[in-house]
């Protein structure tokens, strides 16, 4: 009857915790943002279910993870105000074994802690104009790109 309680218990704890919380580094993370210049700058971070705080770049922040972006908004920028730069989450890669793996129960334990969701661990901080119309290219570009795709699978 113990071994059975003992093996019940693990199962439990596997079954009602998500892959992405165990294996997938948890509920937080280290980011490592780097500004797009290379010089240090001051700018005010916007994470997630954190309070904005002020800290000078080159830096190494934790963060809780989240479908939301993280927002930083440079504050001695030589070009003025540029605009904050938005780091988005992907989807956690651990998140899709949970789903095929175990249970509903426990993906949606990973949504709700977050572990769902990462973001990279380095992030390119756009401190100048030029490095704010490259990233919009960048995105454009990608834009372009998944459209063509779509328009591909869909003939």
């Amino acid at each position: 009857m113990k071994r059975f309680s003992v093996v019940l218990i693990a199962v439990c704890a596997f079954a009602l915790t998500g892959c992405a919380t165990l294996f997938g580094g948890g509920s937080s993370q280290t980011v490592n943002l780097v500004p797009s210049d290379g010089k240090q700058h001051s700018v005010t971070v916007q994470a997630p279910g954190q309070d904005p705080y002020d800290v000078d770049i080159p830096k190494t922040i934790s963060v809780g993870r989240s479908h939301k972006a993280i927002r930083v908004l440079v504050k001695d920028s030589e070009d003025g105000n540029i605009g904050p730069t938005a780091i988005k989450s992907k989807m956690n890669p651990w998140f899709i074994g949970d789903v095929v793996a175990t249970s509903l129960l426990s993906s949606s334990i990973d949504f709700l802690t977050g572990a769902a969701w990462k973001y990279d661990e380095t992030s390119t901080v756009n401190v100048t104009k030029e490095s704010v119309e490259a990233a919009q290219k960048a995105d454009e570009a990608k834009k372009v790109k998944k459209e063509k795709e779509s328009d591909g699978a869909n003939q």
